[in-house]
């Protein structure tokens, strides 16, 4: 077993747990990309250069595009989630740099 180890290289147990339990990323595959999800309009409800669609295809469009409004509504409520959660990180961060430079001027001023 040692030398299955040493034949294949290093062993790397960290990096292969990673890659095998959460896709190489330590945010993990569900939380890649929300943003950048499309949703695409399936090609049967395209209608061709002069072409009506049938009655059940428009109603199935029109379910689609209701679909395609909450999903779109999805996405732009998380980024506002996000953004809000960044601009509350950015202001606790300022908060705690004021504090490390209060007390590094009561330092300066103890000695």
């Amino acid at each position: 077993e040692k030398r299955m180890r040493e034949a294949a290289g290093s062993d790397d147990t960290a990096e292969r747990a990673l890659n095998q339990m959460m896709g190489g990323s330590l945010a993990g595959q569900s939380a890649q990309g929300k943003l950048e999800q499309t949703m695409e309009k399936p090609s049967h409800l395209i209608p061709a250069v002069g072409e009506e669609l049938l009655e059940d295809r428009a109603k199935e469009l029109k379910e689609w595009e209701t679909q395609y409004k909450a999903f779109i509504a999805e996405q732009e409520a998380y980024a506002r989630q996000l953004d809000s959660e960044a601009k509350k990180l950015r202001t606790e961060m300022m908060e705690e740099m004021k504090k490390f430079d209060e007390s590094l001027l009561e330092l300066a001023a103890a000695r």
